[in-house]
Formats: structure tokens, sequence, C-alpha cells
């Protein structure tokens, strides 16, 4: 979806189970979480756009310092967003989580 979208490189992460999948779906490279924590890996201010699936309180604060100037961060889950201290530290930074029906 990324790609359909313009996005000329994905990084995906999922179990070491699903890596082959998940290549086939167009990601170029594949963080296996229960190895690697993703913050870990990827730089800071490297990334146009974080999609979080999970919502676990305190991924905004981790994954906004991944943002390039004008990047953008979206959880589906509220608990997920970022504090207002981290988002303060970034005002060139956005975030939000759209309305689920």
């Amino acid at each position: 979806l990324a790609k359909a979208f313009g996005a000329s490189k994905v990084i995906a992460t999922c179990s070491s189970t699903h890596i082959d999948f998940v290549k086939r779906m167009g990601a170029d490279e594949v963080i296996d979480y229960h190895k690697t924590n993703w913050t870990d890996v990827v730089a800071d201010r490297s990334v146009d756009f974080v999609y979080d699936t999970v919502g676990i309180h305190g991924t905004g604060d981790l994954a906004v310092p991944k943002l390039v100037p004008h990047g953008v961060f979206v959880t589906l889950e509220g608990s997920g967003l970022a504090s207002k201290a981290t988002m303060r530290g970034r005002p060139d930074a956005r975030q939000q989580k759209p309305e689920c029906i």
C-alpha cells in the first residue's frame, strides 16, 4: 500500500514466520521484532511515515524522533500517540489517530 502511494522504500516489522510474505507484499527491508527492536536500527530523522497498528503506550515517543522534518506518525490506537512533551520537541512532525468505525 505504501508503494502504491509513492513510497520509494518500505521498512516493515513482523515475526520471522512472516518475513517472506511481507517481502512479497512489497517491503524492501523487514525487521524481525522478536530479534531486533526497530527503534534500534532505524536512524533518527530517516523516515517519512510511521504507521503503527499495535498502539502500545510509548510507541509514538519512540517513533516521532525517527521522522524526517514534516514526517507523520499514525497509530490506530490512541494509547500509542506521542506525548505532548515529545511533540513540543518536534513541532515539524505530525501525528494522528484516525477514527475507525
